[in-house]
């Protein structure tokens, strides 16, 4: 069995120091989710069984809900050409890479549209989790809406 090279409490001191480094540099930005919520359609709705006493069913409307979550923002369209030909990375320009918290990717893995500096965004990537020991933090990418 493989044993680690740091201490317990090293690795302590390390996860305080990338939770520092995550509360310098974060910001807010938004994240809108789609929520549905009926609406009877009649004051003799029953909201146990889904219908009125005759048997008429409520209407569902969509509401937008915006929250407001803190992340680490780095525009992708700022990486120097040399170093996206030096790694063969793929430039492709209106991408964002957004690293959050695990409590803030709850949020964002429900959400429509995420919007940074005022511009809407689409989630373009599934969640990497970004932590040496522990799961806090995740990036994920997002690309501009159409």
């Amino acid at each position: 069995m493989a044993t680690s090279l740091l201490t317990a409490s090293e690795k302590t001191v390390i996860d305080a120091a990338l939770d520092d480094i995550h509360e310098t540099f974060k910001r807010d930005i938004y994240a809108y989710v789609e929520e549905s919520q009926s609406i009877p359609s009649d004051t003799n709705y029953n909201p146990l069984f889904g219908r009125t006493a005759g048997g008429g069913h409520s209407q569902t409307s969509t509401v937008m809900e915006k929250y407001t979550i803190s992340a680490r923002v780095s525009y992708l369209d700022s990486m120097s050409k040399e170093l996206v030909s030096l790694f063969g990375l793929e430039a492709k320009s209106g991408r964002v890479r957004i690293k959050i918290n695990s409590a803030d990717y709850e949020t964002v893995k429900k959400a429509s549209k995420v919007e940074v500096d005022s511009v809407l965004y689409i989630v373009d990537s599934d969640a990497a989790i970004e932590r040496p020991f522990s799961n806090n933090y995740y990036t994920i990418y997002l690309k501009r809406a159409t």
